[in-house]
């Protein structure tokens, strides 16, 4: 079964190579409990969308199941892996992001994702705009801060940059349905923390001089 779960392919001209026992060892370690299919959905996600979840292309979302002792997991790329794919696009020809704030009553968007809360700004969404060849106009996208923020981890602490991340994501998506369609970054996932850990797994962006062999939140 191991033989037939590994899969080689290759990814900026470098060949990855994923099977059950790299996964647990380079990119699920510490995760126990793992079945075969969660296993299996890792390896083929990653294969079929030609991720390298050894240069930071993947986070994983495990999620405990008390009930059954068994850990599933969501496989959901990274906004590195949007902007990498994205710019290796012949047609890709920039992107202009940031955050919106609201400061004394005016609305405004600004680059960037700083909040100067002693200069009354609050923060309200996160915008980008994504120049593609061909395009009369930017595909622009704007989000808001109530719908996404999930009061947690990095939302507590650095609100503007994981808005933004929001933002960049949809407009890449938005900008090439043909790479990224059914995908999501994790900051746009409602991840439920008492299902799993409060940090989705960040896959090492280098491993060990070995042929590496493993899953993104796809739509199902």
């Amino acid at each position: 079964m191991a033989n037939e779960l590994s899969r080689t392919y290759e990814v900026d001209g470098q060949e990855i190579t994923l099977n059950p026992s790299s996964v647990m060892r380079y990119v699920l370690a510490g995760q126990q409990n793992v079945s075969e299919p969660e296993m299996a959905k890792v390896i083929m996600t990653c294969a079929a969308r030609k991720l390298n979840p050894f240069a930071g292309d993947v986070n994983i979302l495990p999620h405990y199941d008390k009930d059954t002792g068994a850990t599933k997991l969501t496989v959901a790329p990274s906004k590195d892996f949007y902007l990498r794919r994205a710019m290796a696009n012949p047609r890709f020809r920039g992107i202009d992001d940031g955050i919106v704030v609201m400061a004394n009553g005016v609305l405004a968007k600004k680059r960037g994702c700083a909040v100067y809360e002693e200069l009354n700004e609050k923060l309200i969404g996160g915008w980008a705009a994504v120049s593609v060849e061909g395009f009369e106009r930017p595909v622009f996208v704007e989000v808001s801060l109530r719908e996404y923020d999930q009061h947690r981890a990095l939302w507590k602490t650095k609100p503007g940059v994981m808005i933004n991340k929001v933002a960049v994501s949809q407009a890449l998506r938005k900008a090439f349905p043909d790479l990224f369609m059914g995908t999501y970054e994790p900051s746009e996932m409602d991840y439920d923390e008492t299902k799993g850990s409060d940090e989705y797994l960040n896959i090492p962006a280098v491993v060990d001089d070995v042929r590496h062999e493993s899953p993104l939140a796809f739509e199902t």
